[in-house]
């Protein structure tokens, strides 16, 4: 196990000395960045900066180059910086990558050190990796929630805009700057794009990229629909603000109804999981013929499987959507 364990050991110290390099390296402020452009090439992709983030012709996933070169070739590296861009982690993919893998390293090296056997440390790695991906996923959906709460009295505050004369995006700006985060974020880089000459149907479109929501997507297809066709904007955003708000009414009473069986899918699935603990710490040689015996190893192993998908069946069954 020794030899199995220093390449371990090994990894896990250069992943989280680049973690932290990439973490400590700063940003160029503003002013360096202004001055930084007269010594750039021609052929340089330029950089335009905005309201919460940057437009960039050539994303940057990382701060360490040789990383960069490899991030920048890989298909899912948009696709990863999206989530981030969703979740409101300031994190390049290339930090996010190394968190995730010394995350998974630490829990297999953390478990083996316990005196778990190898093999079954390996779970425990999987967990470590996913983790940070279930802190994002955690993150998105907070963000999103409180997005459609915000979202309500923007579309008010935009209809009253629109009604005292202001135009359609000085109305987005107005919303930007009186409500708070996400929701202000996300309105001001759409008027950041717009200012920077990006098409406003393209900023809309890229807003629902951002955040994935069926509120938002209403919204923003009625906008994109009244551009084409005509009509008044403030009396479409005050019925769509209406029916949004009885949507959430709705919601929140079903969220209610199905409380009870949320818990009771947490309280199901946890239960043996913390029977078997208290097993290994008080009476560890009643369920060692389980850690030791292959049977007993397969056995654990279906038997934890079965509690996965009886809580993801649990846990569907309570998910209604409105």
């Amino acid at each position: 196990m020794s030899t199995l364990l220093a390449p371990f050991v090994f990894v896990t110290v250069t992943i989280l000395a680049l973690t932290a390099f990439s973490l400590i390296v700063r940003d160029k402020s503003p002013v360096e960045q202004r001055l930084a452009e007269y010594d750039r090439p021609v052929h340089s992709p330029q950089t335009v900066a905005l309201v919460g983030g940057t437009i960039l012709k050539q994303r940057e996933f990382s701060r360490i180059p040789a990383l960069q070169e490899i991030l920048k070739g890989w298909a899912s590296s948009e696709k990863i910086a999206r989530e981030l861009a969703a979740a409101g982690l300031s994190l390049r993919v290339g930090e996010y990558l190394l968190i995730r893998w010394f995350c998974g390293l630490t829990s297999v090296l953390v478990v083996h050190l316990l005196g778990v056997p190898f093999l079954l440390a390996a779970p425990a790695g999987l967990f470590g990796f996913l983790l940070p991906r279930m802190y994002v996923k955690r993150r998105q959906g907070q963000r999103v929630s409180k997005f459609n709460d915000q979202l309500v009295d923007a579309l008010t505050m935009m209809g009253n805009a629109l009604k005292g004369g202001s135009s359609f995006l000085q109305a987005i700006d107005l919303v930007s700057r009186e409500l708070p985060a996400p929701l202000s974020e996300e309105f001001a880089q759409v008027v950041a794009e717009v200012s920077v000459g990006s098409p406003i149907d393209e900023a809309l479109n890229n807003l629902t990229r951002r955040i994935s929501s069926y509120d938002l997507y209403l919204v923003v297809t009625a906008m994109l629909i009244q551009r084409q066709t005509g009509g008044s904007l403030a009396e479409i955003l005050d019925r769509i603000a209406q029916t949004i708000r009885e949507r959430i009414r709705l919601f929140r009473q079903v969220q209610v109804l199905t409380g009870e069986q949320r818990l009771s899918a947490i309280v199901v699935g946890l239960m043996p999981v913390g029977m078997l603990v208290f097993l290994l710490l008080f009476l560890p040689g009643y369920v060692q013929p389980l850690v030791d015996d292959t049977i007993g190893r397969l056995l654990l192993g279906a038997a934890g499987l079965l509690e996965v998908i009886g809580y993801m069946v649990m846990m569907r069954m309570a998910n209604i959507e409105v």
